[in-house]
């Protein structure tokens, strides 16, 4: 392992301290730790999800995330219609949209599949 020497601010190496001393182990040790976790995200966008917003999507997902692939395929499918093996992807605006229609009791699901056959009878002349 190689030993270097950097200089960083007083309020950023107590807020280290804190977080490892919660860990029970050193700054040290969490500076290694947290470089190791993050030598890999060279994003020019970067997201970071904190521990409160993952667990507002675990439960609006209803499930557990561990990677941001994961995540992202989850909004993917949550995102995509099938009508007969045949996929597409719809805009969170237009599903809010539809959400907002569905009534009188129906399921979303039975309520999209009436909204695309009559689109599609209406497409096609029969209504």
């Amino acid at each position: 392992m190689t030993r270097i020497t950097v200089h960083l601010p007083n309020d950023l190496i107590a807020a280290y301290d804190e977080q490892a001393k919660a860990l029970g182990i050193s700054v040290e040790a969490l500076i290694v730790r947290r470089l190791s976790q993050c030598v890999l995200h060279t994003a020019s966008k970067p997201l970071y999800i904190d521990d409160e917003l993952r667990r507002e999507l675990e439960v609006a997902l209803s499930r557990n995330y561990n990677d941001a692939l994961t995540l992202v395929q989850d909004i993917k499918r949550c995102l995509t219609l099938q009508v007969d093996g045949v996929a597409f992807g719809l805009s969170p605006q237009l599903l809010s949209r539809l959400k907002t229609r569905c009534t009188q009791g129906a399921t979303f699901n039975a309520f999209i599949r009436e909204q695309v056959i009559a689109g599609l009878e209406q497409y096609v002349g029969l209504r």
